[in-house]
């Protein structure tokens, strides 16, 4: 009751099951919900396509569920960290191709 917000933020973890869960339609969770799916999915497929390392695919799947069951909460603070892994990615390509090239 008397914290000073300043300093201590406390949140809740709506998700985006609330988030678009806003609009009322039980219709927009579901395909909401869907494309989210269909998203970390394919992303986690590109990758291991790309890359072919399946300890890097289930660590990128994991952080991309983790950012999904946390949206809501500080969206715009994962861009810097979803940019690294990407960043991360491209050298790991880099590296693939030029294994294979010799």
């Amino acid at each position: 009751r008397f914290v000073d917000t300043n300093i201590w933020q406390f949140a809740s973890l709506p998700g985006p099951v609330a988030f678009l869960f806003l609009s009322g339609s039980l219709w927009v969770v579901f395909f909401g919900m869907m494309l989210l799916t269909l998203i970390v999915l394919s992303v986690e497929f590109l990758i291991f396509r790309f890359i072919g390392n399946p300890f890097m695919c289930s660590l990128i799947g994991f952080c991309m569920a983790n950012s999904v069951a946390q949206f809501g909460l500080t969206p715009r603070q994962e861009i810097p960290f979803f940019f690294m892994i990407f960043l991360t990615l491209v050298l790991l390509w880099f590296m693939k191709v030029g294994r294979n090239i010799e």
